[in-house]
């Protein structure tokens, strides 16, 4: 059995066989953010110069479509799929705040 907890109303579960985590059960990497987040995208930045890093980051952001898509279609209906997104909007930057 995985442990699952609710935080902020977001299904979080972890495999710990497996060693996977899951947000509404989509696979997550969790990092900190001031080390391990910032220091692998200055250094990919660094490699390949910050047009083709913007350029990159737009495109693999608009592939992130068909995670949502899962998370919509796993839901009773459409309205209910897209209100599990709307929750998690502000919670990952993906909507205001």
């Amino acid at each position: 059995m995985t442990p699952l907890i609710r935080v902020a109303g977001i299904e979080i579960a972890w495999d710990a066989l497996a060693g996977t985590c899951t947000f509404e059960r989509l696979p997550v990497a969790m990092l900190w953010i001031d080390t391990t987040l910032a220091g692998l995208m200055a250094g990919l930045q660094a490699m390949v110069g910050a047009e083709r890093f913007g350029l990159a980051l737009q495109s693999e952001g608009r592939k992130s479509v068909d995670a949502d898509w899962q998370v919509i279609d796993s839901a009773a209906d459409f309205a209910s799929g897209f209100a599990a997104i709307a929750r998690q909007c502000p919670r990952v930057d993906r909507g205001t705040r």
